[in-house]
């Protein structure tokens, strides 16, 4: 994982494999000072968990301050930080889940979105991000439409 300097065209941070089989989502919190990550799991299999983990971009250290292992049951495919970076949205195809964030740890902060919460159908969730308010948040279904 390698972070560039979009003026000078040179590498500021990296990390060599981050995690085994890689990366499938970042964000850098809004100061810029963290870098937070979604690990991927292996194509094969699901015996494995995706863990979140929080890089201090200040430290050379190879190792994250932050790390949480996200509930089994689906893969997911998104990560999205808030606004004010105090929380975090990751979701897979059939559920979203909110998870609440401090400089020390990343908790679960609601169990994952089921269908009986929506007034209408859900699954099939490709994208989740919060909406410039921080209070909303915007989740995308393969078909196209949305869910706020």
């Amino acid at each position: 994982m390698v972070l560039w300097d979009t003026k000078t065209a040179t590498p500021f941070w990296s990390v060599k494999k981050p995690q085994p089989y890689g990366i499938v989502a970042m964000h850098l919190t809004p100061n810029g000072r963290q870098l937070v990550a979604m690990s991927a799991l292996a194509p094969d299999s699901t015996l494995v968990q995706q863990v979140i983990t929080i890089w201090d971009l200040s430290s050379p250290s190879q190792t994250p301050v932050v790390s949480a292992k996200i509930p089994s049951g689906e893969r997911k495919n998104c990560l999205c930080l808030s606004p004010d970076g105090q929380e975090l949205i990751t979701n897979g195809r059939g559920h979203v889940c909110f998870w609440s964030l401090t400089s020390s740890s990343v908790c679960l902060a609601t169990s994952p979105t089921r269908r009986l919460e929506f007034k209408r159908a859900t699954g099939d969730f490709t994208t989740s991000q919060y909406l410039a308010d921080g209070l909303q948040v915007d989740c995308r279904r393969r078909t196209g439409s949305a869910c706020l």
